[in-house]
């Protein structure tokens, strides 16, 4: 796994572009974790406070976009698992190129997800395919 320091130039340049009009600009770990938290699902793969505990030991990396959140990790095998997303689909889909060129500066050879039957309508267009239960992304 790699690891950027808080204050790493790539780390900082891959943040949001711009932060959700309901998160202030610069707002801390916590703050960005309780606007998360509104949009976030519960499912069987990780439990919620699992995925925290998860960004806050920066193991996996926290996604804040307009009206949705996103939790990822890269994976042993140098690939970034989306596990989880929630909120507004347009933000969810807003959100994507930067989640791709973030798995891209970071060495990911693919992206990959598992999720609700309605994304595999969705998701193709965008370059993934079916593998199993998963969606992936070759990048």
């Amino acid at each position: 796994m790699i690891r950027l320091p808080l204050d790493s130039p790539l780390r900082r340049g891959l943040r949001l572009r711009r932060a959700p009009r309901h998160l202030p600009r610069g707002a801390g770990e916590e703050s960005r974790w309780e606007y998360a938290l509104r949009f976030l699902p519960e499912n069987d793969l990780i439990p919620v406070e699992e995925a925290k505990a998860l960004i806050l030991s920066e193991r996996a990396q926290l996604w804040c976009g307009e009206g949705c959140a996103g939790v990822t990790e890269i994976t042993a095998d140098d690939r970034l698992h989306i596990l989880l997303a929630g909120g507004s689909l347009d933000g969810l889909l807003a959100m994507r190129p930067d989640v791709e060129a973030f798995a891209r500066a970071m060495g990911c050879r693919a992206v990959f997800l598992s999720g609700r039957l309605g994304w595999r309508r969705i998701f193709p267009r965008f370059g993934y395919a079916f593998d199993g239960e998963d969606m992936v992304k070759e990048l």
